[in-house]
């Protein structure tokens, strides 16, 4: 539970205080999901407040190729994910006005090697929505509209599932920067309700290892303190009846502030042996994702210690 009581994130007063917290802990930026169907956004009322208050925090854009879920809980008798929205050429090309007007224009949006960071969930979504010709169109519109502004764009393209990339064959043939993965943390391949966090962590060090030297493009790790989405669901469930699925699977456990140091800190070392130009980014699981137990935010249980981990690491010099 979170420590200080439950909060609204599209409040003013919410944002400074977790900007304020970052700030001390070492975060440089929030990256803030993006939804838009290619006519209206949702959820941006939090975006649009970091952008107005004062904070060395910076910022940037994951451009979602899902709406978000506005109906909880869920889970026994409807799908489990929204399905993704293709969105016509001539309407991601206004969109992309409106984000780079709004947004990557700001003085406080993020930069890495002086290239505005802008990432894109998920790129297997988006290579079955649009193909590689229809994605690389896209991008590359993004791309003309920011060289007419005297922006060069950093693009992140980010996997469902740590090890996806393989699946994806050639990543150099994709028309993204870099590449790095979303919450990365429990194994959905796995056939293992409830998983131990030090041995998730110890296997996904290793596919980051392997992965981050087995391309000539930046592939920048996730780490995430824990995961346990089953608040999201419905009551009533029963795996015999309904199968092993999300929320209610799996679970991750063992997800301690030492677990987390140990992971980060391995990841790290990674990342000072492997260096890749503009690869100086680690993205750290969600701030604030309660609902699947996944925050840095203090909590009930061990307070601030995890965001205080994360102040402890800063000193390895790489972007949080």
């Amino acid at each position: 539970m979170p420590l200080h009581g439950f909060t609204d994130s599209a409040m003013l007063e919410t944002l400074n205080e977790e900007a304020r917290l970052a700030e001390i802990h070492g975060i440089d930026a929030f990256a803030f999901n993006f939804y838009h169907d290619g006519y209206r956004s949702q959820l941006e009322q939090p975006l649009l407040g970091f952008t107005k208050i004062q904070t060395r925090v910076k910022f940037a854009l994951n451009i979602c190729c899902r709406m978000p879920r506005t109906k909880l809980p869920f889970g026994l008798d409807c799908v489990t994910t929204e399905p993704p929205t293709f969105i016509p050429f001539i309407n991601f090309r206004e969109i992309a006005r409106t984000v780079f007007d709004k947004y990557i224009a700001h003085p406080r949006y993020l930069r890495s090697g002086g290239e505005h960071v802008l990432s894109f969930y998920s790129v297997e979504s988006y290579l079955g929505l649009y193909g590689i010709e229809g994605l690389t169109a896209r991008l590359d519109c993004l791309r003309t509209l920011a060289a007419a502004k005297n922006v060069k764009l950093h693009l992140v393209g980010l996997f469902s599932v740590v090890g996806a990339w393989y699946a994806a064959g050639d990543l150099n043939r994709l028309p993204f920067d870099s590449f790095s993965c979303y919450v990365a943390l429990p194994d959905f391949r796995s056939s293992q309700p409830v998983q131990k966090y030090e041995v998730l962590a110890e296997h996904w060090l290793t596919m980051w290892d392997n992965g981050m030297r087995g391309t000539n493009k930046p592939l920048h790790p996730c780490v995430t303190a824990g995961w346990d989405s089953t608040p999201r669901g419905a009551k009533g469930y029963n795996p015999n009846v309904h199968g092993l699925k999300f929320p209610y699977f799996p679970v991750v456990v063992g997800s301690t502030p030492e677990a987390f140091e140990s992971y980060l800190h391995s990841i790290l070392g990674l990342k000072k042996a492997i260096k890749k130009s503009n690869g100086e980014l680690i993205f750290l699981g969600p701030l604030n994702e309660w609902s699947e137990g996944c925050t840095l935010l203090p909590d009930s249980i061990y307070g601030n210690r995890r965001l205080e981990v994360v102040g402890k690491m800063k000193h390895k010099s790489i972007t949080l």
